[in-house]
């Protein structure tokens, strides 16, 4: 167990880690620290149901979060995942609406938690902090626009090559982790987990990556999967 220095320090660095925080100066950055509070949340745990009441928005310090919705015959469409040095729920408290979409760990996580009336109210004593806020707000519209430019313009293969490619953590990385089974993955891509099982196994087909244990992918031609991309 963190003592409360220790907790503090670990919330700071991954506020300051944050795409959407990051970029304020030290002081905003300690006055939202002061407001946080750290949380771990085990792999499955849900964090929120859609519909909820917003209580407030989250940071994913490590781990992975998984936000999707349910649709009324009970299917779950995955919206994105959100990963170490992300946000989540930031829409919900701006808005003021309740939440959209759950949230559930995928993994082992730790998060900040930024309470609902606290960061507004901060937000209202700080007028500069909005501002710098909108830049990271762009991520999300540029998000959007990307799932949607890979629905209507990719076909199978280029959706799931590009999305072998978004695993890497480096351009020269060549073993990749699947983090999403391929009914979450058929899901967030608008397919049956039969169609991403046959576009996997074709991709191997043509010596493009090697399908591996656990869930591991082998890319053996990089440039092959980007031109499939569109990239």
């Amino acid at each position: 167990m963190l003592s409360g220095m220790g907790q503090r320090d670990l919330i700071t660095r991954y506020l300051r880690s944050s795409k959407l925080l990051g970029s304020l100066d030290a002081p905003h950055l300690a006055a939202i620290a002061d407001i946080a509070t750290l949380q771990s949340a085990g792999k499955g745990e849900r964090l929120f149901d859609q519909g909820s009441e917003c209580a407030g928005m989250f940071v994913v310090g490590m781990g992975q979060v998984k936000v999707y919705k349910v649709s009324p015959d009970g299917k779950e469409h995955l919206l994105h995942m959100v990963c170490a040095g992300e946000t989540f729920a930031e829409a919900a408290l701006f808005g003021g609406f309740d939440y959209p979409a759950s949230a559930e760990a995928v993994a082992a996580s730790e998060l900040v938690f930024l309470p609902k009336r606290p960061m507004l109210q901060l937000l209202a004593d700080h007028p500069a902090v909005p501002l710098k806020l909108l830049a990271g707000m762009s991520i999300w519209l540029r998000r959007m626009v990307d799932l949607m430019e890979d629905l209507v313009l990719r076909d199978a293969a280029g959706r799931i090559a590009k999305h072998i490619l978004s695993l890497q953590s480096d351009d020269k990385a060549t073993v990749v982790q699947m983090t999403l089974k391929h009914q979450e993955l058929a899901a967030h891509m608008g397919m049956t987990r039969e169609t991403i099982s046959r576009t996997l196994a074709h991709l191997e087909s043509l010596g493009l990556i090697t399908l591996m244990p656990k869930g591991k992918i082998r890319l053996k031609d990089a440039a092959g999967l980007a031109q499939l991309a569109g990239r």
